[in-house]
């Protein structure tokens, strides 16, 4: 066989690679945006064939999340102060769809919660560094460490301790299976000027139809 006819196969043999290659990682990239009342709802949309095959039951939608194994509805939320901190409290749904028992608190690492300044972005935490939500609310104690008058805070223990029990220790306890419960939790914010966003994390944010739920605080 000739050098020209080598040449020829050897092209041909890199185009037909290049193509099948093309084929196989081409990806789809949709952003939608719509508005309904104070929260903005912003969809980017990533589908991919391969990857996403493994999420296909996966979805965050308007705040609600659905996996194989829980689901997790954000019910409202309300930006609050405790002795020198602000704040966010977010209530939630958690219904336990698998076999075994759950933690809410453990379940919050699939959201990614972040908050922007005039020059940064900044990750919230929803592990760790926690405000008091009953103290955020029902207030027994000043910025400077005092606390309030003995009536309001008679009054504020007795309501703090009602949330407590109904909300804030179920986001710590086991959630046993087929079960649903109502929790909140207050997470620092850097501060109360800017919105929440909270979006999926990694590898969940590449490979789900997902919206990014953006919380306004004014």
């Amino acid at each position: 066989m000739n050098k020209s006819k080598l040449v020829v196969l050897f092209l041909s043999g890199i185009f037909f690679l290049s193509a099948c290659s093309s084929k196989n990682s081409s990806d789809k990239e949709t952003t939608i945006s719509t508005q309904k009342g104070n929260t903005e709802i912003t969809a980017n949309i990533t589908q991919n064939s391969e990857s996403s095959s493994g999420f296909s039951e996966y979805s965050f939608k308007e705040g609600k999340l659905e996996t194989p194994e829980m689901d997790i509805q954000i019910d409202k939320t309300e930006v609050g102060h405790a002795t020198g901190e602000d704040g966010i409290i977010i209530w939630f749904t958690i219904t336990n769809k698998s076999e075994i028992n759950i933690i809410p608190q453990s379940e919050l690492y699939i959201f990614d919660i972040k908050q922007q300044d005039e020059t940064s972005e900044y990750q919230i935490a929803t592990d760790y560094n926690y405000v008091d939500a009953a103290e955020m609310l029902y207030p027994m104690y000043n910025d400077d460490g005092t606390t309030v008058d003995d009536e309001l805070y008679d009054k504020n223990l007795k309501l703090q301790n009602e949330f407590e029990e109904k909300y804030g220790k179920k986001f710590y306890a086991e959630l046993m299976p087929g079960k649903e419960v109502q929790t909140a939790i207050g997470l620092k914010l850097e501060n109360i000027e800017h919105p929440v966003t909270i979006s999926l994390s990694e590898p969940y944010a590449s490979n789900v139809d997902s919206e990014k739920y953006v919380i306004n605080l004014k």
